[in-house]
């Protein structure tokens, strides 16, 4: 099975011929000539939109001004997405198109109880400048960060437009 980010839909290639796409209020099979879509629709539905959150599987992101995360302030390049009752952090910035550093918007902060990922996802040109420590690296898009817990670390985008996905993990 691929995975294959596409606005804010997230694209599973099942098999070939079948895609599953979850986006940010529903889940559908396209079938692209495929008989299952109309057998299958409704039970995904059920299933991963349950009535109660607890049940469910799908959460939908809804943006959340950055700033309501310790050492970040909003800037107008980022639009930041959680989900609520998501079982881990998970926070979906989508970059705008940047062509000059907005002021820096992220504070070096240390997270002592997790480890984070950080992924820089973009069909075009995203960079950001990552801080780990007291290195100070340029990151260009499609690349994945590792931060272990008790590292100091920031990231802000320099140019460029895509997603950066920040992943907490205990």
């Amino acid at each position: 099975m691929h995975i294959k980010p596409v606005g804010l839909r997230l694209v599973m290639l099942a098999s070939p011929g079948l895609n599953i796409e979850i986006n940010q209020s529903s889940v559908f099979l396209n079938r692209l000539k495929h008989p299952l879509t109309l057998i299958m629709q409704p039970s995904i539905d059920r299933l991963l939109f349950a009535e109660n959150d607890q049940e469910s599987l799908i959460f939908k992101m809804l943006p959340e001004a950055l700033a309501a995360v310790p050492f970040h302030r909003n800037t107008a390049a980022i639009t930041r997405y959680t989900a609520k009752r998501f079982p881990l952090h998970l926070g979906v910035h989508q970059v705008s198109p940047v062509q000059y550093p907005p002021l820096e918007y992220t504070e070096p902060h240390v997270h002592e109880d997790y480890d984070e990922v950080n992924l820089i996802i973009s069909e075009q040109e995203l960079v950001y400048r990552i801080q780990l420590e007291d290195e100070v690296y340029t990151v260009s898009n499609n690349a994945c960060i590792w931060i272990p817990r008790g590292v100091i670390h920031s990231a802000n985008v320099l140019k460029g437009t895509g997603y950066y996905i920040a992943i907490r993990i205990d």
